[in-house]
């Protein structure tokens, strides 16, 4: 990804971050710079109790099978966001939600790459300003960084 930015800076060209690519359309006359498309689907455990369990999830993994590996462990504060289509890292842009639930309620913090000199930096939820289908990665901090992954903490 660093490598990929700071050639895409050298070159003086656009930068597309792709996630699932289900909510992109593409003209005609393409896109001229370079899509990076976000891979890492993994998903790690970072913690665990009795109560609850702590996710590092990789900004390329499926949304919708993120949700159902939490269901099938038993764990809850996904499962009315089952079916929205996308990966993992789009979720904290727009605070994806559905029937009272919002990506921002299990978030914890959101690890992601600052274009400008290519380090990995972590954003607490605070940091992240969630609103209804909304956060600063709309807003204040557009084509500022690039989300590596996720930490959600599920019940």
């Amino acid at each position: 990804l660093a490598t990929g930015l700071a050639w895409a800076q050298e070159q003086d060209l656009n930068i597309f971050v792709l996630g699932g690519g289900s909510n992109v359309v593409v003209d005609d006359a393409g896109f001229n710079g370079l899509v990076i498309e976000m891979i890492d689907s993994s998903l790690k455990v970072l913690e665990e109790s009795e109560t609850d369990v702590l996710f590092e999830v990789g900004a390329g993994h499926n949304w919708d099978q993120f949700v159902s590996a939490a269901v099938n462990m038993g764990l809850s504060g996904v499962e009315y966001l089952s079916g929205i289509p996308g990966t993992v890292g789009a979720s904290p842009i727009q605070n994806i939600g559905a029937y009272g639930q919002e990506v921002a309620q299990i978030i914890e913090a959101v690890n992601v790459m600052d274009r400008k000199d290519r380090t990995i930096k972590t954003l607490t939820k605070e940091e992240c300003m969630f609103a209804y289908r909304s956060s600063n990665f709309k807003t204040i901090w557009l084509h500022r960084y690039v989300i590596v992954s996720v930490e959600c903490r599920l019940e």
